[in-house]
């Protein structure tokens, strides 16, 4: 059983009996991507939290892993803050959740 929480910020996700706190900090509001749509601006996850993210969820769809898929074709990027993505996964609660993502990204 799957269930996802959003209280005052912070993201809990609870699954077959685990549960994992994503914690939206100031290190992650400083390293959010902003993108301009015309004169608007939007707020996005670094790059590194939406890995994270995702390998926690590891949602599925018809048949497919897409988080796991997500997560690989982000991972590819070069300029990577390994040290923050661990500093986080341990932040959450997550390492041996996330730990096959990552090792999928570096197999990939």
């Amino acid at each position: 059983m799957h269930n996802i929480e959003l209280i005052s910020g912070d993201l809990t996700y609870h699954s077959n009996g685990a549960s994992f706190k994503f914690v939206f900090d100031n290190e992650m509001a400083l390293r959010r991507e902003r993108v301009f749509w015309g004169e608007y601006p939007y707020y996005f996850l670094s790059r590194e939290d939406t890995i994270v993210l995702k390998a926690i969820l590891g949602r599925r769809s018809a048949g497919t892993e897409f988080d796991s898929q997500d997560v690989i074709t982000i991972g590819q990027a070069a300029d990577l803050d390994w040290r923050y993505i661990t500093l986080r996964a341990e932040r959450c609660g997550a390492v041996e959740r996330i730990a096959p993502a990552l090792e999928a990204i570096t197999e990939a």
